[in-house]
């Protein structure tokens, strides 16, 4: 036996293996697993605070500690903690919910009338539930605990002109419990329905409900 027969007796298994391997069909693809059902709470929960306090000084020195006449500061001469709060947020795609936390001063006052006892709300100053469903034109319906719509001036001083309160605003409400809705009649104007215990009052003292219409 020659070199050149040795060669290709060598040659002749690897050439048999080499066809062999590209006549071998390509397994196809396992198949993917089937898409997972869309959730009801997509996206992104945005999370936010806010501390605010103050120094008051009061020319008259009043024995008590406290300024009248005014609404959430009332502490004088000394440093005080008017609010802290702690927000999360989830828009409503299609779901979504909007929860604030909070302690300081402001929230006592805030609740200091609520037939529910100020032990059991002063903490959670906003808690409600959204649902905005798709290919409805903008309408949103939300329930729970939500700051009043009624009024110019807002709970948070970050979000008001000046660090006080009017009187309206004083002896207004400050927050509601119950259903809102909502919907854009078109790109500049939208309109509102509420149904609500009252105000300031997470339980209700009576048999009556509060009925709000919003436009915005």
């Amino acid at each position: 036996m020659n070199q050149q027969q040795l060669v290709l007796r060598l040659l002749g298994p690897l050439a048999l293996s080499v066809a062999a391997l590209a006549q071998t069909p390509t397994p196809s693809p396992s198949p993917s697993p089937a898409d997972p059902a869309p959730s009801l709470l997509p996206g992104k929960i945005q999370i936010s605070g806010l501390l605010d306090g103050y120094y008051s000084f009061n020319n008259n020195h009043p024995a008590s500690g406290f300024t009248t006449l005014r609404n959430f500061e009332v502490k004088s001469n000394q440093f005080a903690l008017n609010m802290a709060k702690f927000s999360l947020t989830k828009a409503p795609e299609p779901v979504g919910f909007t929860l604030d936390v909070g302690f300081g001063r402001a929230w006592e006052v805030f609740h200091a009338t609520d037939p529910a006892g100020i032990n059991n709300v002063r903490y959670i100053p906003q808690a409600f539930l959204s649902v905005k469903p798709k290919n409805w034109g903008g309408f949103q319906f939300d329930f729970g605990k939500f700051y009043t719509s009624a009024g110019a001036e807002l709970t948070e001083n970050t979000l008001t002109w000046s660090y006080g309160r009017g009187y309206l605003y004083t002896n207004g409400p400050y927050y509601h419990f119950g259903a809102r809705a909502t919907k854009p009649i078109n790109e500049h104007f939208t309109v509102g329905l509420q149904l609500v215990n009252g105000w300031n009052n997470v339980e209700d003292n009576n048999s009556g409900k509060t009925i709000g219409l919003t436009t915005a």
